[in-house]
């Protein structure tokens, strides 16, 4: 389900739904490989591109969260020396794999809040221009 341009993400962090357009932002992000836009919708006004860097950015807390939380769990599997010995390995690597996928996430949201941040950046100094002009 799509929402405001949101992808609606699954836990493999891959997004449900491709743009079909050439992903090619009006105002792209110098750091931000051209073929990761393509799994966003290019916002179409200042206002959108403000929300959905804030809905992203929002997200990426999210996830932030979902780490320290992933990581209070692994600390309980600790000995006192830091080592994982003598516990159920099997769900230590499930833990490890799921604070990959987390982190996976957050820096896929970081990238899209990044990429609509520059736009509504860009956008708004093409206004004031056009406005001065």
């Amino acid at each position: 389900m799509e929402r405001h341009g949101v992808l609606n993400r699954t836990s493999d962090t891959q997004p449900k739904h491709t743009y079909n357009k050439m992903s090619f932002w009006q105002h792209k992000h110098p750091n931000i490989p051209t073929s990761f836009l393509k799994d966003l919708k290019e916002p179409e006004s200042l206002h959108e591109a403000e929300v959905q860097a804030t809905v992203h950015q929002q997200v990426e807390k999210d996830f932030s969260f979902h780490v320290e939380l992933v990581n209070a769990e692994l600390k309980m599997f600790e000995n006192e020396s830091g080592n994982f010995q003598d516990v159920d390995r099997e769900e230590v690597d499930e833990l490890l794999a799921k604070k990959m996928k987390h982190l996976s996430s957050q820096r896929w949201h970081h990238s899209a809040h990044n990429a609509y941040w520059y736009w509504g950046v860009q956008q708004k100094e093409r206004l004031l221009s056009a406005s001065k002009a």
